[in-house]
């Protein structure tokens, strides 16, 4: 999903905004997304004037970052629930 909330500016910066997110989502979440996991992209005050291989960078650290701990939680969690099984036994 995508967020502009008011605080960034008025309707026309806040379209922008999210079609600018919109733009760099489509070209990077086939390349790093994972498929599991939903995005929610929120527009701040620069994402509007930023240049886009700026926003674009930022946006793909950002993507896998959350890739990073996602599989983290996941792995802690299949982890736990092998070990709790293994108790039950």
């Amino acid at each position: 999903g995508y967020t502009a909330t008011k605080k960034i500016g008025n309707a026309v910066i806040r379209n922008l905004s999210k079609r600018r997110l919109r733009a760099v989502a489509r070209e990077n979440l086939s390349t790093y997304g994972l498929t599991s996991v939903d995005y929610v992209f929120i527009a701040k005050k620069t994402t509007h004037s930023c240049d886009f291989s700026e926003l674009e960078k930022d946006v793909i650290y950002a993507i896998k970052k959350i890739n990073k701990n996602f599989i983290q939680e996941n792995e802690n969690t299949i982890v736990g629930d092998l070990n709790d099984n293994k108790n039950n036994s």
